[in-house]
């Protein structure tokens, strides 16, 4: 027996609706993300301070700014906006601007750029799974991480071998958020 294929009109409420909790959920989700940004973020980089505080380059303070004003714009923005569009954009400046002080960070320290492939990877988890995209969206998510750490090995410092490990991560971090995003899709 064929089930009937429900009307246009009947299914337009219900994506109504969906669209409304994904915009919500979005909006949750970012303010979850600011916190948890700043927290780890600055906190990390005091915890280190306070072990190695000869290493302290006050240039440093400017990129804590530069967060902390980013996610308090997008904070306001949060709560003005009402499309899932504007919504996801506003997570998506976020994330890139999270990305830029970490690659910022990096630039200050070379000397840690041979590990800066775990974190880009955490980061890239972190923006898949804290902030609910869609499987598609990832690759706007994931294509930065990569151009970042290959802007920094081009720029600082080449050295092969560590740069084809660390993009071997991204890839693999990258293809692992792609697939739980897809699956977690399907079951939605």
């Amino acid at each position: 027996m064929k089930r009937a294929r429900p009307k246009k009109d009947n299914i337009l409420p219900y994506l109504k609706e969906f669209e409304e909790s994904r915009t919500q959920a979005i909006k949750s989700r970012l303010r979850l993300f600011c916190a948890l940004t700043l927290l780890l973020f600055i906190g990390t980089s005091i915890f280190y301070i306070i072990l190695n505080p000869k290493e302290f380059k006050p240039s440093e303070l400017l990129v804590w700014s530069f967060l902390i004003v980013v996610s308090a714009a997008s904070l306001i923005i949060n709560q003005r906006v009402k499309s899932l569009v504007a919504a996801k954009l506003n997570a998506f400046l976020f994330s890139m601007s999270l990305l830029a002080s970490l690659a910022a960070l990096y630039y200050m320290y070379p000397i840690y750029i041979s590990m800066s492939s775990g974190i880009f990877a955490l980061t890239m988890f972190a923006i898949s799974f804290i902030i609910p995209w869609d499987p598609a969206e990832i690759a706007a998510i994931g294509i930065p991480h990569i151009v970042s750490y290959t802007a920094l090995y081009l720029h600082v410092k080449f050295a092969p071998l560590d740069y084809t490990d660390g993009v071997i991560s991204l890839l693999v971090a990258f293809i692992l958020c792609t697939v739980i995003k897809k699956r977690d899709d399907e079951r939605e």
